[in-house]
């Protein structure tokens, strides 16, 4: 990405051969022959830009197909009933996700669970973390139909990346659902929030504990912030709104190139717009 040697302490600890295109101009001569460059989020896009990636990026909307919210959640299967409120966390159990920060806060008395669909490396070490605290459920991996439902019933999810991430599609599955986020104020979260009003940012273990006890107690809230980050899934993230961006984006491009049949397929295909 940004045309630096790969250090060889980072490749001998990786197992990873050193990126020797890296050293020379390969990228920016390539990058000469691409019509644009896309990313999901204006966060991945500054970062290219910060780490020396000289051409303009296009943020381009990300979705979720809607086949697959063809049929409305299941309720949840009677072992996750327990009738006690619940924030849920799903993805790999890797350290760079962040569990870690958030385990500890779900020992001892309390009055929600938190409910961990995945399964990962770090597995162990965040059980190990969790033993002894009924508070704390571990499902592994989970179908989506599975997931909806895990989702729709929560307080929230939870989002604790310690890495950069793109943009991940967990948010999405959420805001689906009508499932606000509490995530961390790191990579494209806080722009996330910002534009769907649909979450809570925290920086610390003890604003990540404000944030759960206060939408733990206050419904009105959750309401509020689900209701808001099911609006922007629509308005912002739906399929239809993500294709129709993307294949004015290929248009415009097109037009701009003089591909004539190109744009008149395009043309048709959405219906002569």
């Amino acid at each position: 990405m940004t045309g630096e040697w790969v250090s060889s302490g980072c490749a001998a600890e990786t197992g990873t051969p050193p990126q020797l295109w890296r050293a020379g101009s390969l990228l920016e001569r390539s990058a000469q022959h691409v019509d644009a460059f896309l990313t999901l989020s204006q966060f991945c896009a500054d970062n290219h830009t910060a780490f020396g990636f000289s051409e303009p990026m296009r943020v381009v909307p990300t979705f979720l197909p809607d086949s697959e919210r063809a049929q409305p959640p299941a309720p949840l299967a009677p072992e996750d009933a327990n009738g006690r409120p619940y924030f849920l966390f799903v993805g790999r159990l890797e350290k760079i996700k962040g569990l870690q920060d958030v385990i500890p806060l779900f020992r001892g008395d309390g009055a929600a669970d938190l409910v961990i669909a995945g399964t990962g490396v770090y597995e162990a070490e965040l059980r190990a973390l969790a033993a002894g605290s009924p508070r704390v459920r571990f499902l592994g991996m989970q179908p989506m139909e599975k997931l909806r439902s895990l989702y729709a019933n929560a307080v929230a999810a939870v989002m604790p990346s310690i890495c950069y991430e793109v943009f991940p599609m967990v948010v999405l599955e959420a805001f689906r659902e009508a499932t606000p986020i509490v995530a961390r104020r790191l990579g494209p979260f806080p722009d996330i929030v910002a534009a769907s009003g649909g979450g809570l940012l925290f920086d610390t273990p003890a604003e990540l504990k404000a944030a759960i006890d206060a939408l733990t107690v206050d419904a009105g809230q959750r309401a509020k912030l689900g209701a808001a980050a099911a609006h922007a899934f629509e308005a912002r993230w739906s399929e239809d709104v993500a294709l129709t961006e993307y294949f004015t984006l290929i248009r415009n491009l097109a037009e701009q190139k003089g591909e004539t049949e190109l744009v008149a397929r395009l043309i048709a295909g959405s219906g002569g717009e």
